[in-house]
């Protein structure tokens, strides 16, 4: 049948739809002339059911779908609409009105039916494409007979019909409701047979698992062995940059006298004059030119393509075997060639070309949708901004200031910013009475809110002061957007109360997380402005619900305490650098000391927790303890602050007074814009491991004369003494043992020495008077009698051990 289909003509994907769409239509249109309105219904099941082109288009196109990539701008067409509600629902049902006999006949056709309407929701949700999926819920999801959810039970529940679609059904009742189970016990037929239920173990015989042999269902499994096959996706991640590699080598490929002296054909003949050498930089203009002359096209897939064609090539800068590695782990010469093959993009022009596209983003549409040239402009921007690339970033700021005075790109910016917004307050309603797992579509909309927080932060990367400010007030622009204030109020939106906060799913953490570093970073440097916007917003509110906050068991410990590491060093950076007191008077009367120090406290109990939870690696409770400190610094910069106010001073304060404190922060000042600034620094957990031998070995060693001659054999001597440390403390940490007996050596050697000298003594004097012993034989007669060389005879020899009367005589000094 499927080749009756091909020979009418059908060749392609998009033709298949088409063709079907179209066919479903036609039904519709004879239903309507053969019955009345009542009766539509079941004339239209009827007659699909009856349609074999139909039902063989269905089953071709099932096949596509599962074997073909999908351009997500599929889903937006009516024709997949109409196919999923004027054909799949109904013939659906249809099937499921026949009796036992014709059933397994058409259950092939149904499963196909099932995953061609799985595939095209799937790639809906993918896509962002919530408002068609509302628009089609009733024949999606809503509780009628006419549904597919519906379809999918009652097809579950038919216990004679193949493992196959079974298997089908449960994905397509999965993929319309994530939080609904089909799974059901293995039921048994009168014949003996097991009937396969999706989610159990597979059915087997005495030769192994059985498997269903039909043609879809060997597809579906080829499918599943690609997907879940770790050498498959070994491979592709390595060869995902190979067209990057040809395009960056194609000066080797092109080079005339290259391939004459290797005495080869000319390369690429039959596709490109290859007399004349074509090298990267050419490419890369040649794409910057048609991107710019393009940006009015309806059809963004070449200009899609371009952007990541030149974003592959930065990734791949910063990969290793295929995996992406972010910059600060890099090697030095690596990271240097990434930020030079960033700079290269920007001196050709990339940069100016990705504004102007996103510029150009028409906003009407769905901003946040994935797949989109505005989407995928912002993310080869980040990728150029990556690390604070500084030529970058003031590309971005003259072309702003300059270039875009209308200050569409902080519309655009603003547009994303404000759908996420409402997104969070959706996300809150949905939670008022109860907490609901975030769903696949709401990770996504975090994502996308987190990825243009991503972008702000970088471009503010390196304490940047005119894109801080720029950030607040455009004065060049005819109007002025405030994307500082937005944050704001999605950081409120997020932290209006305790309850919100118990309520967060792991991704709002992310996304909360996300704001933080933002306003940490617009902030830093310092930037004036900004820190006034803050401490005179509701900032300080959501900071006072998050530090107290127990969050939800559903978050990791770990990450409770990354949130109020953010939150303290927010409050820390509000008040580096300045002059005047207008923000630390504004925070004493927002934050009680009394709040402070329970932080502080809750802060060490956690850090005594990490360092006793065995059920990690000792590098996983160094890295949660560090970040535990980090907390410990800021809160110490935040008190030497706000001391500095009468109101907080006066207030009672057990910080100051803390031991354990001492220990772990260290404290300097230094001179800084013409002031003394308090710097607090964390103390390595290692510094009390510095053996006393090395120290005496530098100091013996070290010129002590001059400040500046101590300080250049210090820092000479340095790498030694974090060895040493670091080795010693790591055998203290994970040995008890080995701790105890560290911190108790010299007391040990002393009480070891003590035993020595007690034991030699007793042998000198337990050996007193034997033949051939400490005295000479000339001394062996006593005055008990002569000794006969038994020490257990009490009548001959001296009857003590001890007898100073012996002492009178000559020593004998041999060992």
């Amino acid at each position: 049948t499927v080749a009756g289909v091909l020979q009418a003509g059908v060749n392609t994907k998009e033709d298949v739809l088409t063709t079907l769409s179209t066919r479903v239509v036609e039904v519709y249109k004879k239903a309507e002339m053969l019955s009345g309105e009542a009766s539509l219904v079941g004339t239209v099941r009827t007659m699909l059911l009856e349609d074999e082109y139909a039902k063989a288009l269905i089953y071709f196109v099932s096949l596509q779908l599962s074997v073909l990539v999908i351009d997500p701008k599929l889903y937006r067409r009516d024709i997949i609409w109409i196919i999923l509600e004027m054909g799949l629902g109904p013939i659906l049902r249809g099937y499921l009105s026949l009796d036992k006999g014709p059933q397994k006949q058409l259950q092939h056709m149904a499963s196909a039916a099932l995953t061609v309407a799985r595939i095209i929701i799937r790639g809906a949700q993918e896509a962002g494409l919530r408002d068609r999926i509302e628009k089609h819920i009733d024949v999606i999801k809503e509780d009628t007979e006419a549904s597919i959810l519906q379809s999918c039970e009652d097809i579950y529940k038919l216990d004679y019909l193949d493992e196959e679609i079974m298997q089908v059904a449960k994905k397509a009742a999965a993929t319309i409701s994530p939080e609904l189970s089909l799974d059901q016990a293995d039921i048994t037929n009168a014949d003996g047979n097991v009937a396969f239920r999706p989610g159990v173990s597979w059915p087997s015989d005495e030769r192994g698992p059985t498997y269903a042999s039909d043609p879809m269902s060997a597809l579906g499994y080829f499918n599943q062995a690609l997907n879940a096959n770790p050498y498959i996706q070994s491979l592709l991640l390595k060869r995902r940059f190979a067209f990057v590699e040809l395009l960056e080598n194609a000066g080797e490929r092109t080079d005339p006298k290259l391939n004459k002296r290797r005495n080869q054909p000319i390369l690429l003949a039959r596709v490109v004059d290859a007399r004349v050498k074509i090298t990267w930089d050419d490419i890369v203009v040649r794409m910057v030119k048609y991107v710019q002359a393009h940006n009015f096209d309806e059809d963004e897939t070449t200009r899609i393509r371009i952007f990541n064609v030149l974003r592959n090539h930065l990734v791949k800068a910063r990969s290793i075997d295929g995996e992406e590695e972010q910059p600060g782990n890099l090697e030095e010469e690596q990271f240097r060639e990434y930020y030079r093959k960033q700079s290269g993009l920007n001196r050709q022009g990339v940069t100016e070309a990705v504004l102007q596209a996103i510029a150009m983003h028409r906003h009407g549409g769905d901003l946040t949708a994935e797949g989109t040239l505005g989407d995928e402009a912002i993310e080869l921007l980040m990728e150029m901004l990556n690390a604070g690339n500084a030529d970058v970033q003031r590309q971005v700021f003259e072309y702003i200031t300059h270039v875009d005075r209308d200050g569409k790109i902080f519309a655009y910016f603003k547009a994303r910013m404000l759908v996420s917004l409402e997104r969070i307050k959706d996300r809150k309603l949905k939670v008022k009475d109860r907490f609901v797992k975030c769903s696949a579509e709401t990770k996504e909309e975090y994502e996308n809110a987190m990825q243009t927080f991503e972008l702000l932060q970088e471009l503010c990367e390196g304490h940047n002061l005119a894109v801080q400010d720029l950030l607040r007030e455009q004065p060049s622009h005819s109007g002025n957007i405030n994307l500082i204030t937005i944050v704001i109020d999605t950081l409120g939106a997020m932290c209006d109360s305790g309850s919100a906060l118990r309520k967060m799913d792991q991704c709002e953490i992310d996304l909360l997380n996300a704001n933080l570093d933002l306003l940490i970073e617009v902030v830093q440097g310092p930037c004036l402005g900004n820190q006034l916007e803050i401490v005179n917003s509701d900032v300080l509110g959501a900071i006072k619900n998050v530090l107290p906050s127990p969050f939800h068991k559903r978050i990791t410990k770990r990450n409770r305490m990354l949130v109020k590491n953010r939150a303290i060093l927010l409050v820390s950076s509000l008040l580096e650098g300045r002059n005047d007191k207008v923000a630390h008077a504004k925070l004493a009367c927002n934050l009680e000391a009394e709040m402070l120090d329970n932080f502080c406290d809750s802060v060490y109990k956690y850090i005594e927790a990490v360092r006793q939870d065995h059920n990690t690696s000792f590098e996983e409770q160094e890295e949660a303890a560090a970040e535990a400190t980090e907390c410990l610094v800021s809160l110490k910069s935040v008190y030497n602050d706000l001391k500095l106010v009468k109101s907080f001073a006066d207030q009672e304060r057990k910080f100051d007074d803390n031991e354990r404190l001492k220990d772990r922060v260290g404290q300097v000042e230094i001179s800084w814009h013409g002031h003394i600034e308090s710097v607090s620094f964390p103390l390595p957990a290692d510094i009390e491991y510095l053996g006393e031998q090395t120290k005496e070995a530098f100091l013996m060693r070290c010129d002590l004369s001059t400040a500046e001659s101590r300080m250049k054999e210090l820092i000479v001597a340095t790498p030694i003494f974090i060895a040493e440390m670091g080795q010693i403390y790591r055998l203290a940490r994970m040995s008890n043992f080995y701790g105890w007996y560290h911190q108790n050596l010299l007391s040990i050697k002393f009480l070891m020495y003590a035993l020595v000298v007690l034991l030699n003594i007793n042998i000198a004097m337990a050996s007193y008077g034997q033949l051939g012993g400490g005295y000479s034989d000339d001394h062996n007669v006593t005055r008990s009698g002569e000794y006969d060389g038994n020490p257990f005879n009490a009548n001959k020899g001296y009857n003590s051990a001890i007898d100073f009367g012996v002492l009178k005589g000559p020593w004998n000094y041999s060992v």
